[in-house]
């Protein structure tokens, strides 16, 4: 299944590579936003909680590869992997689309 195995198909590693180049201007940008209180704060923000989460899932998901060898083991720690990855990110972009910074 694609979604499970992330680390193993070209196309989502070629996002993963472009996550990471904007890991960095996406924090600054979401500082700056929450500092001069600007009205579309809350776009920065989101873009900021996707970015981190695709970025974050993807590489859990190589650790895996690399470290759990049991194919059971593994299937179970990927369906967790997303999951848990699932569960954050819609509860941080609700928390952020509920409260007006």
């Amino acid at each position: 299944m694609n979604l499970l195995r992330p680390d193993h198909h070209m196309s989502y590693l070629k996002y993963y590579h472009m996550s990471s180049k904007l890991l960095i201007p996406s924090l600054f940008a979401c500082v700056l936003s929450q500092k001069y209180d600007l009205p579309f704060a809350s776009f920065f923000h989101s873009f900021g909680v996707l970015n981190t989460s695709f970025h974050s899932y993807v590489s859990l998901s190589t650790i895996l590869t690399d470290y759990v060898k049991p194919r059971p083991l593994n299937t179970i720690l990927r369906s967790g992997n997303i999951g848990i990855h699932f569960i954050a990110t819609i509860s941080y972009l609700t928390q952020i689309n509920s409260f007006h910074f």
